[in-house]
């Protein structure tokens, strides 16, 4: 499902392989969990709904959704996704992030 608790426990499941590597595209840092459900149907809707991804973090004191898609085994390779993605979800500037890094995220 799209629903944020589905996306966020196949997110954790994904994130505790042993092998986890590799790249994916950080579509959004969403601040709290307001109007993460509307972005994740958006994101599911325009693309393949079983690579997206969530994952709750705090940055500066304020917590946020953030929000994944695919994995990639080249910085290159999501960097090239991110610029064909739809319009609207380049609107919260996608960026590339390594899932080593996004292990590290602090968690509320």
């Amino acid at each position: 499902g799209t629903d944020l608790s589905a996306v966020l426990a196949r997110s954790e499941i994904w994130l505790r392989r042993p092998d986890l590597d590799g790249y994916t595209i950080q579509l959004a840092a969403l601040p709290g969990t307001f109007g993460v459900d509307a972005f994740l149907a958006q994101a599911a809707a325009q693309l393949d709904a079983s690579q997206v991804y969530a994952r709750h973090s705090v940055y500066k004191g304020k917590a946020y959704v953030s929000v994944f898609l695919g994995n990639f085994e080249s910085h290159r390779a999501a960097a090239l996704v991110i610029e064909g993605l739809p319009a609207g979800l380049k609107t919260n500037r996608p960026l590339v992030r390594t899932w080593t890094k996004i292990k590290q995220d602090t968690q509320p």
